[in-house]
């Protein structure tokens, strides 16, 4: 999983920010490993006392998004579309460094909280089943000519890899919903308070009946 982490979030940071970001954050990956395995306190709105990890990591993040943007843009001219255009939005309405190293913090965990643990799962299972990576090999072997990705190839031609992508996302999705409730609601038998926060579990579809 560091492994994947490391190349995943490495290449697509360096994507979307350019290869400056590092220059400022050399440690930015770490932060946000940090972030993501303290999150839950930021969701569930823990007191900071508790929560110094998560703080630290989110600061980290936040500060170096507003060094950053602090720089002149000609130095960070490898960042990509959606990076500079969303930039100049918020500068439209006049936001300073920090209130737009603040949204982008969001944008990036957004961005990089999911696909590098659907792609270790991926590897995961393929590297367990030789049989099933061969095949995949051989299906998406077309959609790389010369070094280049054919996109719609590997969309909508590989059967294979579709079928592993979403049945790594059914047995392996985990997560939850937050609700405020309103009013008061009666769910089995027990009365929720208005002004609370409710928590659903999602799980995961697993029934032999349906899936086999």
């Amino acid at each position: 999983m560091d492994w994947i982490t490391d190349v995943f979030l490495h290449a697509t940071t360096e994507t979307y920010c350019g290869r400056s970001i590092w220059r400022l954050a050399p440690n930015l990956i770490e932060s946000f490993e940090r972030w993501e395995q303290t999150t839950w306190k930021y969701v569930f709105q823990v007191p900071r006392i508790l929560s110094k990890d998560m703080y630290e990591a989110r600061d980290g993040l936040i500060a170096a998004f507003t060094a950053y943007f602090g720089q002149a843009k000609t130095t960070r001219a490898d960042a990509n579309y959606f990076v500079t255009t969303s930039e100049q939005e918020l500068r439209d309405i006049a936001f300073d460094d920090n209130d737009v190293g603040k949204v982008h913090m969001l944008q990036y965990w957004a961005i990089k909280s999911n696909a590098h643990k659907m792609t270790f799962w991926m590897f995961a299972y393929m590297l367990h089943n030789p049989q099933l990576l061969e095949r995949i090999r051989q299906e998406v072997a077309p959609g790389v000519v010369n070094g280049t990705l054919n996109v719609p190839y590997l969309t909508e031609q590989c059967p294979r890899l579709e079928w592993l992508f979403l049945e790594v996302l059914r047995l392996k999705m985990s997560s939850s919903l937050m609700r405020y409730v309103t009013e008061p609601t009666v769910v089995g038998g027990k009365v929720l308070a208005r002004g609370h926060n409710v928590m659903v579990p999602i799980g995961n579809y697993i029934s032999t009946r349906m899936f086999g």
